[in-house]
């Protein structure tokens, strides 16, 4: 008699899945295979629309104890909605992550092709961010990592932090005399916060000139330069800047194959082409 169902080779192929993930699904009660006296497996149509859903629920990364309930109808269309809109909240944050995440390597491939000018320039749109400030006590103007996180402790236990954690603030004009710069330290947030408090710092959401540079210690006249530069890229590009904020970020992550005595680092400062009209 002709076979009319698929083996688990074939399901393993078709989802290019493992025999371990399958029996796992099995072992949890998500799927029933039919199973012959020679313990081999047998999966219908209705086994395999079982498997796309969960293939597809957990590519949107819903547990599959969350899933188990749902196919048990033990979840309601209401809380079915609800756990999507969670689940999308995730995936976006995740796609803007990645996103960041392209931006930077492209600016990176740049700035390391041509390191005589050491300096990559972009201009694009950033969603609104905040930053929560930290009033280092003198004389700690470069306090200790456990400083850091005494001051931070607060937003850190309650996970209200980003990862790109310390960056810096001040003034545009700033880069034209860094030895005398006035700059505030401040941390990343992340997840809700009170936006009324004297300590956030609001960047709202629009299109920004980042600018990614190598900068060696003692490099003050570059900054000089730097600061020359950008007016410059702004004029020839047609647009200019809003407001006197820098927005200054350390990319470690980034200088893993420079000297020591090197860093690479972004600035970013709010634009809008000349003419037109901000966000």
């Amino acid at each position: 008699m002709k076979r009319t169902k698929l083996i688990k080779s074939e399901v393993i192929k078709i989802f290019n899945t493992t025999k371990e993930t399958l029996r796992h699904y099995e072992n949890l009660g998500l799927i029933e295979p039919q199973v012959d006296a020679q313990n081999y497996r047998y999966y219908d149509f209705k086994e395999i629309r079982k498997l796309r859903q969960i293939f597809y629920l957990r590519e949107m990364e819903i547990p599959l104890g969350q899933i188990k309930a749902l196919e048990s109808g033990d979840v309601s269309p209401e809380d079915f909605t609800s756990l999507l809109s969670e689940h999308h909240t995730i995936l976006k944050e995740k796609l803007d992550r990645q996103l960041r995440l392209l931006r930077e390597t492209e600016q990176l491939i740049y700035l390391l092709k041509d390191r005589s000018f050491m300096r990559s320039y972009s201009i694009g749109h950033f969603d609104e961010r905040s930053y929560y400030l930290i009033d280092v006590p003198e004389p700690d103007a470069v306090p200790s990592m456990k400083k850091y996180y005494d001051l931070c402790s607060s937003l850190i236990e309650k996970g209200m932090y980003s990862e790109r954690t310390f960056i810096l603030i001040y003034p545009f004009d700033n880069l034209a005399d860094p030895v005398q710069m006035d700059s505030r330290q401040g941390m990343e947030m992340s997840g809700p916060h009170n936006r009324d408090s004297d300590n956030i710092l609001q960047f709202p959401a629009g299109d920004y000139l980042s600018v990614f540079y190598i900068y060696r210690d003692g490099g003050q006249l570059e900054l000089r330069e730097l600061h020359r530069d950008i007016e410059t890229y702004l004029e020839e590009n047609q647009f200019e800047r809003i407001g006197d904020t820098v927005l200054e970020i350390e990319h470690p992550e980034l200088s893993i194959i420079l000297d020591e005595s090197m860093n690479i680092y972004e600035l970013q400062v709010k634009v809008r082409r000349k003419g037109g009209k901000d966000e």
